[in-house]
């Protein structure tokens, strides 16, 4: 046996190879590197899903506007609110605070919204501003979301592109 004979917590009865006895180990982790090693996993599986649906999911800015991996398009008209969701999950911390960066094509008295949630879950909407684009400070808190967009243009049409 392992450990002269003895099994601990983490010790495994010896395994039989061809080239003889060998001893396993088992390695318990706690809850902080478990946490860890799915918040790697879930970061994989989103830059995977970003590199598979990116080239469906993203247009092409036109000249000027930035060129980031992270945002969202929507148009804007005086008829209704447009949604968009962001390509690119948000992973929160207590106290986080997220900058979106938009710009207005067309019509330039636009109006912006992003939903983030607060502490209890829920969601709400949070003004970003109007007329011509800018930046925008969301609270992001301790949430993993992607983040979701509204748009409406009071005297036009437009159209409206967003990085963070």
């Amino acid at each position: 046996m392992c450990n002269d004979g003895a099994l601990g917590d983490n010790d495994m009865p010896p395994d039989v190879t061809d080239r003889g006895i060998t001893c396993s180990r088992i390695r318990i982790e706690t809850k902080g590197e478990r946490m860890n090693a799915l918040a790697r996993k879930a970061m994989a599986v989103s830059a995977a899903a970003l590199v598979a649906v990116a080239p469906f999911t993203v247009s092409p800015s036109p000249a000027g506007a930035s060129e980031q991996a992270c945002g969202a398009n929507l148009p804007a008209n005086p008829k209704r609110y447009f949604y968009a969701e962001g390509n690119c999950a948000i992973f929160g911390r207590p106290g986080l605070w997220r900058t979106f960066t938009w710009r207005v094509f067309g019509n330039r008295n636009a109006v912006l919204q992003v939903q983030t949630y607060n502490t209890r879950g829920q969601p709400y909407w949070v003004n970003c501003g109007s007329w011509h684009g800018g930046r925008c400070r969301v609270p992001i808190g301790d949430n993993l979301f992607k983040p979701d967009f509204r748009a409406w243009n009071w005297a036009g049409f437009s159209h409206i592109y967003v990085s963070y």
